[in-house]
């Protein structure tokens, strides 16, 4: 909405992680004992153009853990390091200012 991005579908993987993995539909799977099951549930799409949200904001983000430095970049146009979490404010105005954002 508002220019924000659509939020993530559900996915169900079973035996994830082993060379069985397999993602299965979300409904009507049937299940054995024992079987490792990941369920990834997605969340509710974005408010906003994710590049004009504050940088200091986005900080906050990455420092809680709801997103990572990775994605600060890709999805918000924050360029920081991932281990200090300092930002370069340098590269963050130019790939925001590449972007069209202010």
């Amino acid at each position: 909405m508002a220019g924000g991005k659509e939020g993530e579908k559900n996915t169900v993987i079973i035996h994830p992680g082993t060379s069985k993995e397999e993602q299965v539909g979300v409904s009507n799977t049937a299940f054995e004992a024992n079987e490792g099951i990941l369920n990834l549930t997605g969340g509710g799409g974005g408010w906003g153009n994710p590049l004009e949200r504050a940088v200091s904001a986005v900080v906050e983000d990455v420092r809680q853990g709801f997103v990572s430095a990775a994605k600060a970049k890709d999805d918000y146009g924050v360029v920081l390091d991932p281990k200090t979490l300092v930002v370069d404010e340098a590269a963050t105005a130019k790939l925001r200012s590449k972007a069209g954002v202010k």
